[in-house]
């Protein structure tokens, strides 16, 4: 994002000082206590649960990938069987032959 004014380039700094001031403090918490601390604990268990419904998603599109996937060459081999097995018309001898 390019600031098109000066206070655009305040508050992009001010939203930079915010977020290195609460990450200091809770680096500080961290190494000072040594000990999460309750709101820490809620924070990392949301990410937790954010991560994995992510994870379950990707697993899903994945499955849904994969079993169309599979449903395209069971269908493929379907047919290329039928083609296969269905007796045709003429046989090559039948073409060759039909040419003189």
């Amino acid at each position: 994002m390019k600031p098109q004014r000066v206070e655009d380039v305040l508050k992009t700094h001010q939203n930079f000082s915010q977020n290195m001031q609460q990450q200091m403090q809770q680096f500080s918490r961290r190494t000072s206590a040594d000990v999460a601390t309750p709101e820490d604990k809620r924070r990392q268990l949301q990410q937790y649960e954010q991560q994995l419904q992510a994870a379950n998603e990707a697993k899903a599109a994945a499955i849904r990938r994969y079993d169309s996937d599979i449903q395209r060459y069971q269908a493929a081999i379907t047919r290329l069987k039928a083609e296969i097995s269905a007796p045709t018309g003429k046989s090559s001898q039948d073409f060759v032959q039909g040419e003189d």
